[in-house]
């Protein structure tokens, strides 16, 4: 008896979709460098995503037409990715990594977004994600 997979790929196009994750969660979720981060409070982190019929890209992929998703390919919608991208450039967020700057680069949520205070944080929650 031989043992053997079979996959499939999926081909998703279309219309993308801007995906804003926004949560706050405890230092510890990044144990490897937990060490560094010298305080207990949250970390405020933005995963910004396009959806495309189900198939989830980051906005920070390679640009490239086409992009693997898993199984699927997705072939890319550039100029609408773009428009959602200035949408969300407008908002002035900060690299996850250059504020909580013990977050390494070896780290796969090192292109998350965040806000350079709590201040600001509070002000992106209250103000800016309604409008998005």
């Amino acid at each position: 008896m031989v043992d053997f997979s079979l996959e499939t790929q999926v081909e998703r196009q279309g219309t993308p979709v801007g995906v804003l994750s926004v949560f706050s969660t405890s230092p510890k979720r990044f144990a490897k460098n937990y060490f560094y981060a010298g305080s207990m409070e949250p970390v405020h982190c933005i995963r910004a995503e396009f959806d495309y019929d189900g198939a989830r890209i980051p906005f920070d992929h390679s640009r490239t037409p086409s992009v693997e998703a898993g199984v699927d390919l997705v072939h890319c919608d550039l100029a609408t990715e773009k428009k959602l991208q200035t949408v969300l450039a407008e908002a002035n967020l900060s690299s996850l990594r250059k504020v909580y700057f013990w977050i390494d680069a070896s780290d796969p949520r090192k292109n998350w977004k965040t806000c350079v205070s709590d201040r600001a944080w509070l002000h992106f929650m209250g103000e800016t994600v309604p409008l998005l």
